[in-house]
């Protein structure tokens, strides 16, 4: 197998429920048993790539839910793989044509733990894009990442972009690209303080018919990214 597979490590929490759907028929493998199980995202695509996100409780320890995990793989004679993230342990494994990753993290009592379960495809999907890239006239860039969701009564998508220069001359020329195409100002500041966040940082939203723009424009060491996501309301 190659590298690439490894290039999704982390999963995104967007809003929706259901059950397998995106991904159903391919990617149904339950590598552990959980408590209990909330849906996160049931209709998602990651870079064209079919994603279905579920959060998991265990009654056991997150210990005993990795060697269950990795056990299963063992089993199946498939590669997996077990890392240490920022946030608790980071447990992948991968068939012929998906990729599962657990996110976990041990509950406060410590004989009890919770996750974040993705399964994605490994082969683009069909296009079916509810919000096309034209919608957010998206700024000149490198795309990083491109995630969509879909629930019955909206859409989300969101853009990850690399820019050259200063995060403010970027916020501002994609302002004025958005209002030539007809898009009106909702807000345009600076983002909150947080940790880290810089002053120079910019954010805007915006609105055009049942879309709604939101976008936050971030600089360091010369280099700006901007995180644009668009929203239908239907």
């Amino acid at each position: 197998m190659s590298a690439s597979w490894r290039r999704y490590p982390a999963v995104f929490l967007l809003t929706a429920c259901g059950a397998w759907n995106a991904a159903a028929g391919t990617c149904e493998r339950e590598p552990v048993a959980a408590a209990s199980t909330v849906w996160i995202g049931d209709d998602m695509q990651l870079d064209g790539r079919a994603m279905v996100v579920r959060a998991l409780r265990f009654d056991r320890s997150a210990r005993q839910v990795e060697r269950e995990f990795q056990a299963y793989w063992d089993r199946e004679g498939l590669p997996s793989m077990g890392t240490q993230g920022t946030r608790g342990r980071v447990l992948s494994g991968l068939d012929e044509t998906c990729q599962y990753v657990l996110e976990l993290q041990p509950g406060a009592s410590g004989d009890t733990a919770h996750g974040l379960m993705s399964a994605m495809q490994l082969m683009p999907a069909a296009s079916r894009r509810s919000i096309p890239e034209s919608a957010a006239v998206l700024p000149a860039g490198r795309i990083l990442s491109d995630i969509e969701s879909r629930d019955p009564g909206r859409a989300g998508r969101t853009w990850v972009i690399a820019l050259g220069g200063r995060a403010e001359d970027g916020a501002s020329r994609y302002r004025g690209e958005l209002r030539r195409e007809g898009w009106k100002t909702m807000v345009s500041m600076a983002p909150p303080p947080a940790r880290g966040a810089r002053s120079s940082d910019a954010a805007l939203a915006m609105q055009r018919g049942a879309y709604r723009l939101d976008a936050v424009f971030t600089e360091q060491m010369g280099q700006t990214t901007a995180v644009i996501n668009v929203m239908e309301s239907r």
